[in-house]
């Protein structure tokens, strides 16, 4: 059965196996981000020559935006605030932990594509060099 959209009636009868699923999406969605800030769009900086050890993340994402790496810098921006939304743990309205969940799902369907377009441009790029 589908979870999503997530509504506060929804969350409030998680079931274990509903909250097994949450979790292993929120934990992937966190990775993604992660992984992509800390290492693809740093790698994708340091290959053009850039020093990506004196600019912020937010700096990283406009240059990969400006490179036209990335299609949006708001989106991703946008998607790493959704990331930080959920990724504290305390109690809350299970309505606001709805809309989170949904703001999440909507992020990730968005990244996942400009994650994967970004790797293959780094992937192409690095084919392209001598042995």
């Amino acid at each position: 059965s589908t979870l999503t959209p997530f509504t506060a009636e929804g969350v409030r009868d998680f079931d274990d196996d509903a909250l097994d699923r949450v979790d292993a999406f929120l934990k992937r969605f966190e990775n993604l981000i992660g992984v992509a800030q800390k290492q693809l769009f740093r790698s994708l900086i340091l290959f053009e020559g850039e020093d990506h050890s004196v600019m912020s993340a937010r700096e990283i994402v406009l240059t990969l935006e400006r490179w036209r790496i990335l299609p949006s810098a708001e989106m991703w921006l946008a998607a790493v605030a959704a990331r930080n939304r959920i990724a504290h743990e305390y109690p809350r309205p299970a309505e606001e932990v709805a809309n989170a969940l949904n703001e999440a799902f909507a992020a990730a369907q968005q990244i996942a594509p400009v994650v994967a377009a970004a790797a293959a441009h780094l992937r192409g790029k690095l084919e392209g060099l001598e042995p």
